[in-house]
């Protein structure tokens, strides 16, 4: 199996988990990961932002999203989000 069939086949297994669990915040990141590797930016942002809109402190998909964005080039966005990110993790990280 090559890698663009692998990311297809990922793509789709996200999609099902999506389907059977629509609150499930890390399947819309993966999958976000899955379409930015096919070069579907729009589409990973997408799946990005419906991440976060689940679980906001959702530090590694503000990074996905600030990364895709970066892409992009979204510069300003980027950064932003990309900010976002770190103060999540640094919160997630004094919190143990």
């Amino acid at each position: 199996m090559n890698h663009t069939s692998v990311s297809y086949q990922k793509v789709a297994y996200y999609r099902e988990a999506i389907r059977l669990a629509p609150r499930f915040a890390d399947a819309y990141s993966n999958l976000g990961n899955a379409l930015k590797q096919q070069g579907k930016l729009g589409e990973a942002t997408s799946c990005y932002r419906a991440a976060i809109a689940i679980r906001p402190d959702f530090a590694a998909a503000h990074g996905n999203l600030g990364a895709a964005l970066l892409d992009a080039g979204q510069l300003d966005e980027a950064a932003s989000t990309l900010q976002h990110a770190v103060r999540d993790w640094e919160t997630r990280k004094k919190k143990g």
